[in-house]
């Protein structure tokens, strides 16, 4: 973790009847989800406004997804930019070179709690201009030795959903093109949803869910099993982005980003097997730099609502 960072939290857990929130019952070895709907809720298995319900039906596949060692965003500078950022997370950079940066704020999810769910931005307008800049914005990756984390990721070429595998390939391994096919299946007012829940304990299988607004149900992205190496014990849902500094000292993201929404909300932490809301209980802000270490006098960043919802103006 960075230095000066806050360590590490150690807390007790929230018991569910403190949240008015729906939950969802994590089970082995399916994606099979029981409700606990609010009884104001006309249909407990679909949801309401932008926020899907943890538990409405779990089937069939994202489409347009794009998979293996071929898909555009497996290559060598975005995998570099990505494990650079979690370098610096796990404390293993001790500072930046002069002309780049990799940083990061938002939520971070107490190591106790499993699985996580969180309602997201997503852009056709972000596109860096520098060829070096990655934004990786919003990501997600829940505690309990997830092997997913997904990242609403844009490039000076693509713009791309992506999961990347911490348990066997250690790189990205699925992505679908944040496109019109994707805008009018996959969000609600330029907000997308993503759930990363474990499927199966007995060989760690996690799977990451998308949710899809025209059939009001969550369809598998990717799923994986075995040992995490991410390294870290806490998980997260945080704005995160590597990028370049001009000869101002100021970086190239801040013109890529200036004006642009980058938001999450609705976020969502497992506890005692059921996903409920994020809180000062059982998440916190363990990740976070000093906003000046952006490099960008425009950037404005709030904590609305501790700590489920968080949003950003570049």
């Amino acid at each position: 973790m960075k230095a000066g960072m806050p360590t590490p939290r150690r807390i007790a857990l929230i018991t569910a009847a403190a949240l008015a929130v729906a939950t969802v019952t994590i089970s082995a070895g399916s994606a099979s989800f029981g409700s606990s709907a609010r009884p104001d809720q006309a249909s407990p298995s679909r949801s309401s406004g932008v926020t899907p319900l943890p538990d409405a039906p779990h089937v069939g596949h994202v489409k347009g997804a794009e998979y293996g060692p071929d898909i555009p965003i497996d290559n060598p500078h975005a995998v570099h930019a990505f494990k650079a950022l979690h370098q610096q997370m796990r404390g293993q950079i001790s500072g930046t070179r002069p002309a780049v940066i990799h940083e990061y704020v938002g939520t971070s999810f107490d190591e106790s709690t499993s699985g996580a769910q969180a309602t997201q931005s997503v852009s056709t307008k972000i596109k860096p201009a520098d060829p070096n800049t990655t934004l990786y914005t919003p990501t997600m990756y829940p505690s309990g030795g997830s092997c997913i984390e997904v990242s609403t990721a844009y490039f000076h070429t693509s713009q791309v959903v992506a999961a990347w595998d911490w348990c066997k390939a250690i790189t990205f391994v699925a992505q679908v093109t944040i496109d019109k096919s994707f805008m009018q299946t996959y969000t609600l007012h330029r907000n997308y949803s993503v759930q990363i829940v474990q499927t199966d304990p007995s060989n760690n299988t996690w799977t990451a869910y998308l949710y899809n607004y025209k059939a009001s149900d969550w369809e598998s992205f990717f799923s994986q099993n075995g040992t995490s190496q991410v390294g870290l014990a806490e998980g997260w849902d945080i704005y995160e982005l590597y990028s370049n500094l001009d000869s101002q000292g100021v970086s190239y993201a801040c013109a890529d980003l200036e004006g642009r929404r980058v938001e999450a909300r609705h976020i969502m932490v497992g506890v005692d097997g059921s996903l409920v809301r994020a809180t000062p209980t059982n998440a916190g802000h363990d990740y976070d730099v000093p906003l000046a270490d952006f490099h960008c006098p425009s950037l404005v960043y709030n904590m609305i609502r501790q700590y489920s919802h968080w949003k950003a103006i570049g």
